[in-house]
């Protein structure tokens, strides 16, 4: 990897990591081993393309590995994106089309990491702001993008990938921002009523909505076993909010089964 640099595991001081960027065929082709496997993306033609990976570093994109223990130690984290344009605003942008980590080592800090270092590069190339999609049934995932960093959850898209079942919410992340926009709705008490809210259904108070949802649903179900009910609730329900000028900045627990998202008018928007 170029620009090495060594780094700490946030949540395991004794996680020694060291972060750069990914040139290189072999370490290409390592990243797309870890994007299958963490992905359960069996099929070839969902793997990655080392020979774009590599243009996309040298035209504008990102290509950011996480490497354990030394230098040369197995990657156990990979994100990727390009250089993009609001098809309407014509705003630029960079688009992180994916960020990984090796199942064994997810909550330890290597996703924000990655998020950080593919920062830097979206500044180098001179975008002020990053966006990406996520599948808005996953509540850790959803917690990591609107609390963790500070995004802001502003469009939804159903099958966003033109495949049954990827729907995404897309986030909009401010690489300028000075401190957290949305601090005070991470703040904010989740009422206690919401543990009788029915799933994905928004309850409105009278600054916004709350949307509950289960919280077992991660990223390596990729069947969403049991959820059917809930991933349509939740597709009607953030179509509906999202159109009426609401954007997602928080999931946080609510107890071990439920998760809540807020969602408030986009002042950004206004």
């Amino acid at each position: 990897m170029d620009d090495v640099r060594e780094e700490t595991a946030a949540h395991d001081p004794g996680l020694v990591l060291f972060s750069g960027d990914v040139s290189t065929a072999t370490e290409f082709a390592e990243a797309t081993r870890l994007y299958r496997h963490a992905f359960h993306y069996d099929l070839p033609h969902l793997s990655l393309n080392a020979n774009l990976l590599s243009a996309l570093g040298r035209n504008g994109g990102s290509a950011i590995g996480i490497r354990r223990d030394t230098p040369d130690g197995p990657m156990v984290g990979f994100a990727y994106g390009f250089s993009a344009l609001d098809p309407d605003t014509h705003e630029s942008f960079h688009y992180s089309q994916a960020a990984v980590v090796h199942p064994d080592l997810q909550g330890m800090g290597i996703g924000r990491l990655l998020k950080l270092r593919q920062a830097e590069v979206a500044r180098s190339w001179g975008a002020g702001l990053m966006r990406w999609g996520y599948n808005p049934l996953f509540a850790r995932n959803g917690h990591f993008n609107l609390d963790s960093l500070g995004g802001t959850g502003r469009k939804f898209v159903i099958d966003y990938y033109g495949r049954p079942h990827s729907d995404r919410l897309l986030v909009e992340w401010d690489l300028d921002a000075a401190g957290d926009p949305h601090a005070a709705e991470h703040e904010r008490p989740i009422p206690g009523s919401i543990r009788d809210a029915a799933p994905a259904v928004a309850v409105p108070d009278s600054q916004g909505v709350w949307i509950p949802i289960p919280s077992g649903l991660v990223a390596d179900n990729v069947d969403e076993a049991g959820a059917q009910d809930v991933r349509d609730t939740l597709r009607q329900t953030l179509r509906e909010v999202t159109s009426h000028g609401l954007a997602l900045v928080s999931c946080r627990r609510l107890g071990p089964d439920i998760s809540v998202y807020r969602a408030v008018p986009d002042q950004e928007a206004a």
